[in-house]
């Protein structure tokens, strides 16, 4: 399902000639970046894993502001830990998730560069977010927002992709702060049951991308929706998404 408010999100500030010149820049071939015209900036938020912060990357006449995770500080597993989510955004990606449209591993595989969710028109906030981002007063499309929920649990699930409760981005409209979107952001616990999936019931996958997102949503509305609203959006979402559950279940042992 095309998402026009993501899409419109990535792009949002630039004119068509600058974007074609990022999209040459950092949709190439190549899947590496080197150190070399990265400027480092302010950190934007911290993993059990590694640090996510903003940096500028000069190419030419161009700057483009990114975002690195460093696993630097895993001493013994950085390269492991950058690799594994590196291919786990391909994974996810090539399943037609909901993800940033840009990701590079560094020559030293301890560093991830991706796309920076924040903009001059929108703002991103995940559990880990070290940038704080007022109340939002109110959800005005909830039900869009648990309908695209929906369908990036199913993807994930006919693709035995197992979401973790900590994966899920809030995208926040700066002009229209009761709108929000969401995107896949962290990659470091997604896991692919495809090759075992036989030992694992009818719907494993499913069940279990219910229940993280579940609880990473409850997590994100806890943590950025006013509190007259918090307990009504929690529960909506949960009796949306148990329905789905349902529904999806019983097609399957159908089928």
């Amino acid at each position: 399902m095309e998402n026009k408010f993501l899409n419109n999100f990535i792009k949002a500030g630039k004119n068509k000639e600058h974007q074609n010149q990022i999209n040459k820049i950092i949709n190439n071939e190549n899947s590496i970046f080197t150190a070399d015209g990265v400027i480092e900036g302010k950190k934007l938020g911290s993993g059990n894993y590694g640090d996510v912060s903003e940096v500028e990357i000069e190419k030419g006449k161009h700057k483009i502001k990114l975002a690195t995770k460093d696993y630097s500080k895993d001493l013994d597993n950085a390269e492991m830990r950058a690799e594994r989510a590196y291919k786990n955004y391909l994974l996810v990606k090539s399943a037609g998730l909901k993800v940033f449209p840009t990701m590079r591993i560094s020559e030293d595989k301890k560093k991830l560069l991706m796309t920076l969710g924040t903009n001059a028109n929108n703002f991103i906030v995940s559990k880990g977010s070290e940038i704080k981002w007022e109340k939002i007063k109110k959800l005005d499309n909830l039900d869009s927002l648990i309908t695209n929920l929906k369908d990036n649990i199913k993807k994930a699930s006919l693709s035995d992709i197992l979401l973790e409760s900590d994966l899920y981005f809030l995208l926040i409209n700066k002009s229209k702060p009761n709108k929000v979107d969401f995107v896949i952001g962290d990659y470091d616990l997604i896991r692919s049951i495809k090759d075992n999936k036989h030992r694992y019931g009818i719907g494993y996958a499913l069940s279990t991308n219910v229940k993280n997102t579940i609880i990473n949503l409850r997590e994100l509305i806890s943590m950025y929706v006013e509190e007259k609203y918090k307990k009504e959006y929690i529960q909506k979402l949960e009796r949306e998404l148990f329905k789905f559950e349902k529904e999806e279940l019983s097609k399957m042992r159908a089928e």
